[in-house]
């Protein structure tokens, strides 16, 4: 009966387990929102660091049950994500929040268009691995939405330019290893690389065409500090213009003051 609802095919690679799964995940993270929007900071912090460290177990139980270890090691973006969320909780560092903001869409993708035909749903692997993808994707938003760090698009280019030093080290290592981390040799059951990979059929550079898309996701998420921003300017010069004239207006009655003293 499960099987023949999660396997119904909505659109593509998407169907009911998909559209079930992301309403899950936005339901759990939403009800942790509300649960801990009004605690006070500490509070917060602990405890979304000790529900992040879930990911780590996921990670360890995913190296230490693999049959071959190295080709379970952490070096997907999600793994990634995963692995330096609690820090990026603990210190609550700009610039790496900022960075995983873009990594922790690979969770999204995971959730939302990963190939799960014949897949069987409720093990241990297939669990942990929701839970990291929920845990992935939405505590980083969740560091943003509660204020406990500042979204600063300023730091776009450095987050493009990091991720393209990480993809390109990870790439190195397929190529020893003979391994397809981050699926930068073939979009092995993700439908959207797959569509990428279909327009560009190069081995790890086709990875290219997701730049533009990595960059929209990210403009997206900066709009409103951007509008805010440019908002706060506006009012600015707007102010500074006034003080302006008030200044040339006052400045020109004291000169004609002291002209009227002077030959009085």
């Amino acid at each position: 009966m499960f099987d023949e609802l999660f396997g119904e095919k909505l659109w593509g690679t998407f169907g009911t387990a998909h559209a079930i799964a992301g309403i899950i995940a936005v339901l759990s993270i939403v009800v942790l929102y509300f649960a801990i929007r009004k605690k006070t900071r500490s509070q917060q912090i602990v405890t979304l660091f000790f529900l992040s460290l879930l990911g780590l177990i996921s990670l360890a139980f995913n190296l230490f049950t693999a049959d071959v270890p190295y080709e379970a090691l952490p070096l997907n973006w999600w793994a990634i994500n995963a692995i330096l969320l609690p820090f990026a909780i603990l210190l609550r560092w700009k610039r790496l929040c900022n960075l995983l903001l873009l990594w922790s869409a690979s969770s999204l993708i995971r959730i939302a268009f990963l190939d799960i035909s014949g897949v069987e749903w409720f093990t241990a692997f297939n669990i942990l691995a929701f839970i990291t993808d929920v845990i992935g994707a939405g505590f980083v938003i969740l560091l943003f939405e509660l204020n406990l760090v500042k979204r600063d698009q300023k730091l776009l280019k450095s987050t493009l330019f990091i991720s393209s030093v990480v993809y390109f080290c990870v790439c190195i290592t397929n190529i020893i290893l003979e391994t397809n981390y981050m699926l930068s040799v073939q979009p092995v059951n993700n439908a959207l690389l797959a569509f990428l990979y279909s327009m560009f059929s190069v081995e790890h550079w086709y990875m290219l065409l997701a730049i533009p898309f990595a960059a929209l996701y990210m403009f997206f998420w900066y709009l409103p500090e951007y509008l805010d921003e440019r908002k706060k300017n506006k009012n600015l010069k707007r102010k500074l213009k006034d003080l302006d004239e008030y200044f040339e207006e006052y400045e020109e009655e004291y000169i004609e003051e002291i002209i009227e003293e002077k030959y009085d």
